[in-house]
């Protein structure tokens, strides 16, 4: 019995040996070349005449007179942008350095209220935010401006509350609405 066993024992071995030494895998490689690959740009142009667009800043023509507590929503064109990149952006606002308010820097800035609107639509493309909020941090701006889509142009309206008290007469307020274009 032991010798069968052993016999048995000694076959198999001999055959698992042949079986991974006598068989051959077969392999064949192929190359794919001229594969390139290219990165995108981002090129926010900004224009406050709809027709001259440069890539840092321009001066805005925008001005509002008059504005008294719980009038209306106020404002005229303001600037124009172009996404000249070649990829999505979104956009966001924000009043940096702070706002100049002369001839009293003191006053509640939480009372005059800012929004940034589609000029052709006249529909708002951001929050109605305090002059404090837009000064504190980014504020979106939508939708996405899409490589290729036509320039967009835009009207920064204001408001003051109700609650405005009388340090607001006579003041003028001078801010940079700076705009930046992130991938989203």
């Amino acid at each position: 019995m032991k010798r069968i066993a052993l016999a048995l024992a000694t076959s198999a071995a001999a055959l698992s040996l042949a079986a991974f030494t006598t068989f051959a895998a077969w392999t064949d490689t192929v190359t794919v070349t001229g594969n390139v690959i290219t990165t995108g740009t981002v090129d926010l142009l900004v224009s406050t005449n709809h027709v001259d667009f440069v890539n840092k800043s321009a001066e805005s023509p925008f001005e509002i007179n008059n504005l008294v507590p719980a009038g209306a929503l106020a404002g005229e064109y303001s600037f124009s942008l172009r996404n000249a990149g070649s990829v999505n952006l979104n956009l966001t606002g924000y009043i940096t350095p702070p706002a100049t308010i002369s001839p009293t820097s003191g006053v509640d800035r939480t009372q005059l209220m800012i929004q940034v609107f589609d000029e052709d639509t006249d529909t708002a493309v951001s929050g109605l935010y305090s002059l404090a909020e837009w000064e504190a941090s980014p504020r979106s701006i939508t939708p996405i401006f899409n490589a290729g889509d036509p320039d967009r142009d835009y009207v920064v309206k204001a408001q003051l509350l109700l609650s405005a008290l009388n340090e607001w007469q006579g003041q003028t307020v001078t801010f940079d609405l700076s705009v930046t274009g992130t991938q989203p």
